[in-house]
């Protein structure tokens, strides 16, 4: 009788305790909120976050360069397909296997480094196109290694963000990173093509890769948060592999999460390859493209930046599926409507729902992951949703032939409507999306 007594009697306990000390433990975390240094004033993430930009202009700068210098050679509208292809290929091929090395690694080493190799590739390339014709060859083995250090470059990075803020910031760290991140990316195609017309492969090349050194240098500032957790030791890297998969497809919301994304990307994003005959099947003019273009990018670039400038209240309110299933119901108008004011305003929408919803899903699935496994975790969703993006591309091309890409785009919405209904009022997963990214509390 008194085993049990005592057995009924230290829950009971435990939670007179708890109960005690939750003022406290809220106090605490007020406190901790309090002394959250800002965003704008923490040296590390600013350096992280110009290092990360700077990386990504050198980026968009070479391989429009590439393409440019490659097509002006041979005039071989496949060659150039070939160079721009060269990065997707490796996501696909190679990122998932890259994981495991830069979880074993220090991320902080690891960006310097490949900042470091990319930089002298490109300065090594520019010297010897100097005085010399460009050499097909040369500038695909380039785009190459670019793409194998990119492919260890992005995973590091992502994970060494929850290491310079803390956990209720992340969310705004991460959507003021990804909508610089586009800005640079949507203005700096017109800006480097320009570059690569008017300056040679050599001068370039080398102006490039003196941007790389110099980010590779201001990351050697940036300190990362004590507490990273090494991987743990395991036979062979295959196993280190198998292990990443079994831990992300293991937890019911990383995989829920993961497949949806998937899904979106199979089903829908193959449409913007197509974008032109899209609109012109509407019996919209070309001159309308370039509209439709801006309408969309104001979309994502303002989508990105939203959950980041939302008080924590409101941004807590987002935190679920809602946004992605209102971008695709938007996305249904941009479809089936001939109205061209409709049409550029509801893709408008669309862009801006659907990049809210990608913050706060990828913000969740990375600070939900265990801080050991998130070099693994972002590896392997880059190959996965790079791979849903080819096969939607030469899908919508394939089917395109026979049926109005307006109809299929309907089709491939109404799908993922289907498949993310049930998950709307999942009260856990909107629970792992609130807390994943908007508590102090947990394990990083």
């Amino acid at each position: 009788m008194r085993k049990k007594a005592t057995k009924v009697k230290m829950p009971q306990a435990l939670m007179d305790e708890a109960i005690k000390e939750a003022p406290e433990n809220g106090k605490r975390q007020e406190r901790m909120e309090e002394n959250e240094k800002p965003l704008l004033r923490n040296r590390s993430y600013l350096l992280l976050l110009q290092g990360n930009l700077f990386s990504g202009f050198g980026d968009v700068l070479f391989s429009i360069a590439a393409g440019i210098w490659v097509y002006k050679q041979t005039g071989s509208t496949m060659m150039m397909s070939v160079m721009s292809s060269i990065s997707m290929a490796v996501s696909v091929l190679i990122t998932p296997f890259l994981g495991p090395i830069v979880d074993r690694r220090s991320k902080k080493r690891m960006m310097v480094l490949m900042d470091f190799i990319r930089g002298v590739t490109l300065v090594l390339a520019g010297m010897w196109f100097w005085g010399r014709p460009l050499s097909v060859p040369v500038l695909i083995l380039c785009a190459a290694a670019m793409a194998l250090c990119n492919a260890l470059f992005n995973p590091a990075a992502t994970a060494a963000f929850t290491l310079v803020v803390s956990r209720s910031q992340f969310m705004k760290a991460q959507s003021w990173n990804t909508g610089l991140f586009m800005v640079i990316n949507l203005t700096g195609k017109g800006i480097c093509s320009l570059l690569a017309l008017m300056c040679g492969p050599a001068t370039l090349l080398i102006v490039n890769g003196v941007l790389y050194w110099a980010s590779s240098l201001s990351e050697c500032f940036i300190t990362l948060r004590p507490t990273e957790v090494p991987a743990s030791a395991s036979s062979s890297f295959f196993n280190d592999f198998k292990e990443g998969l079994q831990i992300t497809f293991g937890n019911p919301f990383l995989r829920d999460l993961l497949l949806l994304l998937l899904a979106w990307n199979v089903l829908v994003s193959g449409l913007s390859s197509v974008t032109l005959p899209f609109l012109q099947q509407k019996g919209l003019i070309d001159e309308f493209y370039s509209l439709y273009l801006t309408f969309g990018s104001v979309g994502a670039v303002a989508g990105t930046f939203i959950p980041g400038m939302l008080p924590k209240p409101l941004r807590d309110k987002l935190c679920s599926l809602l946004p992605m299933i209102l971008g695709i119901l938007a996305s249904f108008i941009t479809a089936l409507s001939r109205n061209p004011a409709l049409v550029c305003v509801s893709y408008l929408i669309a862009n801006l729902l659907n990049s809210i919803g990608n913050i706060i899903v990828s913000s969740a699935m990375i600070l939900g992951c265990e801080e050991q496994m998130r070099g693994r975790l972002v590896a392997l969703e880059t190959s996965i949703m790079t791979a849903g993006r080819l096969i939607s591309t030469l899908a919508f091309g394939f089917f395109g032939e026979s049926l109005a890409l307006g109809l299929l785009s309907a089709i491939g919405q109404g799908i993922c409507l289907i498949l993310y209904l049930p998950f709307v009022r999942n009260r856990r997963l909107n629970q792992f999306l609130k807390e994943g990214i908007s508590t102090e509390s947990g394990a990083s």
